[in-house]
């Protein structure tokens, strides 16, 4: 992400390695969870598992089939120009996604 903000890399190009990055992250909570002991290692073992194929898959999806690759870049490059002409729509987009989403996600769950 530094590089493509310092523009070394464009968008396209560091797309891959968020992906894998992402990926890796996962790795890592999966080492984490096999260092768990008693009662809570088999949940620890399965949440890690689920988030590290969830996330594979959604690389193998998204990023395996040309046409759906170009869509999260694409998303991005609207969202840059929106913020380009207004900086509020970065606040609204990061308030929206990380506060109300979830918070409307676990009010509809717990319905």
């Amino acid at each position: 992400v530094p590089l493509a903000g310092a523009g070394i890399l464009t968008l396209r190009q560091v797309y891959p390695f968020t992906l894998g990055a992402n990926i890796g992250t996962c790795i890592t909570a999966l080492l984490a969870a096999t260092a768990i002991t008693g009662a809570s290692a088999l949940p620890a073992l399965q949440i890690a598992l689920v988030h590290l194929t969830y996330n594979v898959l959604g690389v193998v999806v998204i990023y395996g089939i040309p046409l759906l690759r170009d869509v999260p870049v694409q998303n991005a490059q609207a969202l840059a120009r929106m913020v380009r002409k207004r900086k509020s729509v970065a606040l609204m987009y990061i308030i929206g996604v990380f506060f109300v989403g979830p918070l409307v996600a676990i009010g509809l769950s717990t319905m």
